[in-house]
């Protein structure tokens, strides 16, 4: 005779709780990801947030801008490419 092992009691309550702690989680991964990317690319940073040009300018503007020129030769440094594929990268 198979003997059934007692329920599991979840309670709607513990759900809800265990659902809140996740998002809880997510959204301090998604702040300390933010403030780290603020530290660690700077110029890009502050060309994306904080000038306000990728609300005002197409991706295709602001290859050229001149606040993007620090941060494409270390991309082209970095990726081992000419400037033209980084920007096409980019």
């Amino acid at each position: 005779m198979n003997e059934m092992s007692p329920r599991a009691k979840i309670t709607k309550e513990m759900v809800i709780d265990a659902a809140l702690k996740l998002q809880e989680d997510i959204m301090l991964g998604i702040g300390l990801n933010y403030i780290r990317f603020a530290i660690r690319e700077l110029y890009l940073f502050r060309f994306l947030f904080q000038f306000g040009y990728a609300v005002e300018n197409s991706f295709l503007e602001m290859i050229d801008s001149v606040e993007l020129k620090p941060v494409l030769p270390v991309m082209q440094e970095a990726m081992g490419m000419g400037m033209e594929q980084t920007k096409k990268v980019f």
